[in-house]
């Protein structure tokens, strides 16, 4: 049998459910209506920023242009593909990631190919380090890059297309190389001469000296040079310095001016 204790515990119970009931229907309806009104406030949202992240090289303002993204477009009538297609035809755009950004901006994430060389393909054009082609850009980064030269059958490669040769990519490796070693030792190559197959000819940054590098052992005659450079020629005059080969294992050959 139920004591009196029991059923006014049962009692309590159906009063407090009771409640809940109450509570949730009212509480269910209040979400509901600021779902429909959420839903119905998006609808009215226009576009009123372009955030653009990530552009070092290329201008913002040439980024939104490529948009095409008129002022006071509604955000719900933007097409996110669409315009990520419209910026993925510039070159200089690796990876993209358009969003919404509620209330009213439009977020552009980029990443740029970044320019690891200049080669010379009819006309001055950039390169990086997967071999894409790049266009020469005018931009406010100022981009001090070493020249590759001497390689044939390059003159037909195309903008946003990766220069199928092995000799440019050989030149990218000796590059990625240097800048692997030191910035410094990546900014103290002028030109990556591939001489059509021969011997590698580097030019020095400073007094333009011929290096030649051969065609082996990139790293190790890198960091030769480096060393014989930091510790010998900058206690020289480099107008005394003719010319540096480094074809021979550990050795460093140097002609000055008043050898024979």
């Amino acid at each position: 049998m139920e004591t009196e204790e029991t059923k006014k515990a049962l009692n309590t119970d159906r009063q407090i459910r009771r409640l809940g009931v109450f509570l949730t229907i009212p509480l269910v309806a209040v979400i509901i209506v600021l779902c429909f009104l959420g839903a119905e406030w998006r609808e009215t949202l226009l576009v009123q920023r372009i955030i653009v992240e990530g552009a070092r090289i290329l201008p913002v303002k040439y980024i939104n242009t490529l948009t095409e993204i008129k002022n006071s477009t509604m955000m719900r009538d933007l097409n996110l593909y669409d315009i990520q297609e419209k910026l993925r035809v510039e070159p200089f755009i690796k990876n993209i990631c358009v969003t919404r950004q509620y209330p009213d901006a439009i977020n552009i994430n980029i990443t740029e190919r970044v320019p690891i060389a200049t080669v010379n393909s009819k006309q001055l054009r950039y390169i990086d380090n997967e071999g894409i082609l790049l266009p020469y850009l005018e931009t406010a980064v100022k981009l001090d890059l070493p020249i590759i030269n001497g390689v044939k059958g390059i003159e037909n490669a195309k903008i946003g297309k990766a220069i199928e040769n092995s000799e440019i990519h050989e030149a990218i490796q000796i590059l990625q190389t240097a800048l692997a070693i030191d910035s410094t030792m990546y900014r103290f190559i002028s030109e990556v001469n591939m001489k059509d197959g021969d011997d590698v000819l580097l030019f020095s940054t400073e007094a333009a000296i011929p290096i030649i590098l051969g065609r082996d052992n990139y790293p190790a005659k890198l960091l030769m040079l480096q060393t014989f450079w930091s510790n010998y020629v900058r206690l020289q005059n480099t107008d005394r310095l003719r010319q540096i080969d480094l074809r021979f294992n550990d050795q460093v050959v140097v002609k000055w001016v008043t050898d024979n």
